[in-house]
């Protein structure tokens, strides 16, 4: 097994996968990031169970459950109409934690240790052999590792390296409008979504309690269709965007948006984008992988981007280590021990990954429904509701899909009527 291995991106991704080796028996491990301080492209964002059984893996819940606030409830709303609401107990922890980017990277770089993150190394070029990988760095020096991990997000220079052109991400045609504010602005730690449709126009209003390193931030989201924008993590919207979309709200404006708005510092507007299928992401000489956004981009409306980069940090650190163990009690081969494991994480997380990147798709375009669509889902979402068996609720998502797949395409004629009438 590897040696030495560099781990690309300091994200939640890639700074999970480092804690899973250092405390599985790995000591040369080094994480490289561009930036001169940590910082994390987002706000708040909910843990499922999956994502918090991967955490207590790493050792870490503890710290997190700490800092995370726990919402009460899962609203979800249409046009000021209820269609489901889920209430949250110990026992019920799907979609229970909420917690700031930035609290849990600090946490996971914290239980990583001194010396193993590396800021303002900025990879710039991967120079692949059979006998192990040098990264060139921004100040043009080079180090050499036995095993490269790409964790340098979406647009991941690992990832362009090693697959030039065939991997590159694409644009969803969706646009999140985001915000974030220190204090409780909002009336209760209640997690609310709430669909407004209005003629051609379809939007969701999203407010949520999140604990920070220092205290409890509360954050509004916006998600709508729109041009092609950047998805840079400094990408800065306006104040009089957001609260546009809140007029358009009218009384169906969520309690607390508006103080969070007006009590924000900031605010972001990022350009969704998504991974294509890929044939691997392992490179032709089994020393480069990817894992994360660099590996999986997708969409933030099904709460799994950053649980899936936690996973994919536990799952692969987990191989590998076995693999080490494996290769110290029976003389196996090191390169062929390092495949064999990169191929077990593939197999594992990339049928998963793939699927959770259509269904993210899916759910965001069924968010920014109007017209017909939003009737649709609306009453598919009340059904699905309702339904008390897994099969049942399986084969409902499958007649939602399909089916707002047809209404989109009414919707898109009625409205392109409309246009032509209106010239």
């Amino acid at each position: 097994m590897p040696d030495s291995i560099a781990i690309v991106g300091a994200g939640i991704g890639g700074l999970s996968l480092a804690v899973c080796l250092l405390r599985r028996g790995y000591s040369n491990v080094h994480v490289y990031e561009r930036g001169a301080a940590l910082s994390s492209r987002g706000g708040t964002i909910r843990l499922d169970a999956n994502a918090q059984d991967a955490l207590s893996e790493l050792g870490v819940h503890r710290e997190v459950e700490a800092t995370a606030i726990r919402n009460k409830r899962f609203d979800t709303l249409s046009n000021g109409k209820l269609l489901h609401q889920t209430v949250y107990t110990l026992e019920n922890r799907e979609h229970l934690i909420s917690i700031s980017r930035e609290a849990l990277q600090r946490i996971l770089a914290d239980a990583a240790g001194a010396g193993v993150v590396h800021l303002d190394h900025a990879v710039v070029d991967i120079d692949e052999s059979d006998t192990g990988v040098e990264l060139v760095f921004g100040d043009r020096t080079r180090r050499r590792f036995d095993l490269v991990v790409g964790a340098d997000g979406v647009f991941s220079t690992v990832g362009d390296r090693l697959f030039p052109k065939s991997s590159a991400p694409e644009f969803s045609g969706l646009v999140v409008y985001y915000c974030i504010a220190k204090g409780e602005h909002l009336p209760e730690a209640v997690h609310t979504e709430h669909f407004i449709s209005q003629g051609g126009l379809g939007f969701r209003q999203v407010t949520v309690a999140g604990g920070g390193s220092d205290g409890r931030w509360d954050s509004l989201q916006i998600t709508t269709r729109g041009p092609p924008c950047s998805s840079e993590w400094s990408a800065e919207g306006s104040v009089e965007d957001m609260r546009g979309y809140l007029d358009l709200a009218g009384d169906d404006c969520l309690p607390g948006a508006r103080r969070i708005l007006e009590n924000a510092d900031r605010v972001f507007k990022w350009g969704m984008f998504q991974s294509p299928a890929s044939a691997s992401w392992i490179s032709a000489t089994g020393r480069v992988v990817l894992l994360g956004d660099a590996a999986h981009a997708m969409a933030p409306f099904t709460g799994q981007g950053a649980g899936s980069a936690i996973q994919d940090g536990l799952c692969l650190g987990m191989l590998l280590a076995e693999g080490l163990a494996e290769g110290l009690a029976e003389g196996l081969a090191e390169g062929g021990a390092t495949v064999s494991a990169l191929r077990k994480y593939e197999q594992i997380r990339k049928p998963v990954c793939e699927t959770a990147i259509q269904r993210a798709y899916s759910r965001g375009m069924h968010i920014t429904a109007h017209g017909l669509t939003r009737r649709f889902v609306d009453a598919m979402t009340r059904r699905i509701g309702r339904t008390g068996s897994r099969r049942g609720r399986r084969r409902l998502a499958v007649t939602l899909r399909v089916g707002a797949r047809v209404t989109e395409r009414v919707d898109g004629a009625l409205d392109r009527a409309r246009s032509f009438k209106a010239t």
